[in-house]
């Protein structure tokens, strides 16, 4: 019997949940606060609240795509321009803005791209010189860092808009994004538990006086644990709905009716 060259030889996932990380707000301004120039410092916005493929995409944003008047740019995609969509429109996001804003402000006369560093050149590797931006920074590194960049904004957009409007805006589908993009985060748990009432809805009680429903559940749990059946009739049968709650009337047991 012939032995199977393979065997014994692991075959790793196509995903790997422990390299997916969520770069928040705050690492990602001092990872900003760190970075050279303006140049670098558009290169990280466009990568983390544009959520563009870096740096593919955005060595090919021309200065010209940023359509001001409607708040949107065009995005040049070679990733998918293989499967017939070359381009996409993104939303021009707040936080997006004032770095392009700087970009438009130092761009040379007769200029043709956001970052001419890059030169409209996609293949253009700046992993490295990230992560020692990042390790200045002072903060933890992430694995991934631009590709967790574009994940955390996918996961952010997530939260106000639909799955097939930010896929259209990131440029990928909803199954790519649920297998590698999107991320559990701490403000996922901190939205579940936030309630002024413990409701497990979370929902607050209603405005208003106190209503017999309210005073019943008051008087319930004024019943002592391990209480005897004869005491819970007492206490349930000497009670009677007002316009106030409820209040106590002498019923004697022997008349009392329960189904």
């Amino acid at each position: 019997m012939r032995r199977n060259p393979f065997d014994g030889v692991s075959i790793g996932q196509s995903t790997n949940d422990e390299r997916r990380v969520f770069v928040d707000r705050a690492v990602i301004s001092k990872v900003l606060e760190t970075c050279p120039n303006w140049q670098w410092r558009t290169v990280v916005a466009l990568a983390r609240f544009g959520g563009l493929r870096c740096s593919s995409e955005v060595a090919l944003l021309k200065l010209n795509d940023i359509h001001w008047d409607a708040d949107r740019f065009t995005i040049t995609s070679p990733k998918t321009k293989r499967y017939g969509k070359a381009t996409r429109i993104v939303p021009l996001f707040p936080e997006l803005r004032p770095f392009l804003d700087e970009a438009f402000a130092m761009a040379e006369t007769g200029g043709t791209w956001v970052i001419p560093m890059l030169d409209g050149k996609p293949s253009k590797n700046l992993g490295t010189t990230f992560k020692k931006i990042i390790h200045r920074a002072g903060v933890d590194a992430w694995s991934k860092p631009f590709q967790n960049l574009r994940s955390s904004r996918q996961t952010e957009l997530e939260r106000k808009s639909p799955t097939h409007v930010t896929c259209a805006w990131l440029g990928n589908t909803p199954r790519v994004a649920h297998k590698h993009y999107l991320t559990l985060t701490d403000e996922d748990f901190d939205a579940a538990v936030e309630s002024e009432t413990g409701d497990w809805l979370g929902m607050q009680p209603p405005a208003g006086p106190r209503t017999g429903a309210h005073e019943k559940t008051r008087v319930a749990q004024n019943i002592r644990e391990n209480a005897s059946f004869s005491e819970v009739v007492d206490i349930l049968e000497n009670v009677r709905v007002t316009g106030t709650g409820f209040e106590r009337r002498p019923f004697p047991l022997g008349n009392s009716h329960i189904e």
